[in-house]
């Protein structure tokens, strides 16, 4: 693949169509691209480019606090790892879209920025092919690291400039992640479910998020509430 063809867009549409012609060149049908700004820690801003089924952007969204390794097949997945948690869903959402596996490609960079970028495949897999396009991935990691670099930044500004979530907020967040309702997160907190629900709409305009569901697993991922 020519470098200059990634260097050279300007939209992340452009961004996406080359990934996911490169990704199905090696075998891959879905992919992602996640990045988390420089700054770090809760303030931390997260940007994703990606192409999957709906549940399984779901599912991956909540498991992106865990480790993913660089390499893995789903037949060598247990049915159950943590109970029916993050790990689980996500794993219970690949068998229903048939993925086989993929491989995952992390990087790092002086200033900071931590991304990856991850290949899905739902064909027949054997970890010996995994090996062999995994050079192939590291190089189209790399390039579609540089390409997305002025969007991640444009994001982690844009995130600076919203602020950071009140303790409120947090705390809204946290007794949502835990199944509360607005009525019952408002008699915990001894405010009304009005307030709760304007707390819900502020934490969403933060985190950029277009429901509470949403702004949950983005506070999660950026280490306002534990998972």
């Amino acid at each position: 693949m020519n470098s200059e063809l990634l260097a050279s867009c300007r939209s992340q549409a452009e961004i996406a169509q080359i990934v996911g012609r490169e990704a199905s060149k090696l075998g891959f049908q879905y992919w992602s691209y996640m990045a988390r700004g420089a700054q770090g820690g809760a303030s931390a801003s997260h940007w994703w480019l990606k192409d999957m089924p709906a549940d399984l952007v779901q599912a991956y969204e909540r498991r992106m606090t865990h480790v993913v390794p660089p390499m893995w097949l789903v037949e060598g997945i247990p049915e159950r790892i943590d109970g029916g948690g993050p790990v689980d869903q996500l794993h219970d959402a690949m068998r229903r879209n048939g993925v086989t596996g993929g491989l995952c490609v992390p990087l790092h960079d002086t200033s900071g920025l931590f991304a990856a970028l991850t290949l899905i495949s739902c064909r027949s897999l054997r970890m010996e092919t995994l090996t062999a396009r995994q050079p192939q991935a590291q190089a189209l990691a790399q390039q579609v690291h540089e390409a997305c670099r002025p969007h991640v930044e444009r994001a982690a500004r844009s995130a600076a400039a919203r602020g950071r979530l009140s303790e409120r907020e947090q705390e809204c967040l946290t007794w949502a992640s835990r199944g509360k309702t607005a009525a019952e997160i408002g008699a915990l907190l001894q405010i009304s479910e009005h307030t709760v629900v304007y707390h819900f709409r502020r934490a969403c305009s933060k985190l950029g998020a277009t429901n509470r569901q949403q702004a949950v697993a983005k506070a999660i991922q950026l280490g306002y509430v534990s998972a």
